[in-house]
């Protein structure tokens, strides 16, 4: 008996923590969209990059917009919360990848019907980092033969113009040579 209690015991105290403490699920933007109606008001958290630039609004709020790989959705943050985003994702520049914990709205009354999520906290999960561009090699040899065809047909081009202006010019020289013997 003993031996049930003491396993017992122990349970408890390895299960309880872990579902007192258990997070919620972390959801990516694609999921929003795709659970939109099951997720309608309830307050969630979602993990992405952010991207492009925050657009700021004069009452202390700002859109930014975090996408997954495939998907993006659009945030309302307070500009506290906007400002700790150091780096935005473009072409050059992967950006800070960022977990959003707020409200999610599948039409947001105060955002004429968009999806979206309100914002109450954000946590920087990755910082951003330049992504210099990558030069493939062959792209340049194909560029450079490009352009020496290219060049070669324009350099062409003038020589076929000059020989064809020479030889109207001789024409002309000889008709006002007929022209003027004959007169």
């Amino acid at each position: 008996m003993r031996h049930y209690i003491a396993i017992l015991t122990l349970a408890i105290i390895v299960l309880v923590p872990q579902i007192a403490f258990a997070s919620s699920p972390v959801y990516s933007p694609t999921d929003l969209i795709t659970k939109a109606l099951e997720l309608d008001g309830k307050t969630i958290t979602v993990r992405g990059e952010a991207i492009t630039e925050a657009l700021e609004r004069n009452n202390g709020y700002s859109w930014v917009n975090i996408f997954d790989g495939s998907s993006a959705i659009g945030i309302w943050m307070k500009n506290d919360l906007k400002d700790q985003i150091k780096n935005y994702g473009t072409n050059l520049v992967k950006g800070d990848i960022v977990e959003i914990t707020g409200k999610f709205f599948r039409n947001d009354p105060e955002a004429d019907g968009e999806l979206d999520l309100r914002a109450d906290s954000l946590k920087i999960v990755e910082s951003g980092y330049p992504t210099p561009e990558k030069i493939n090699p062959l792209k340049v040899i194909i560029l450079v033969i490009l352009s020496l065809v290219a060049l070669l047909l324009f350099a062409d081009n003038i020589y076929k113009n000059k020989k064809k202006t020479k030889e109207k010019k001789e024409d002309f020289e000889i008709e006002n040579a007929i022209h003027e013997e004959l007169e």
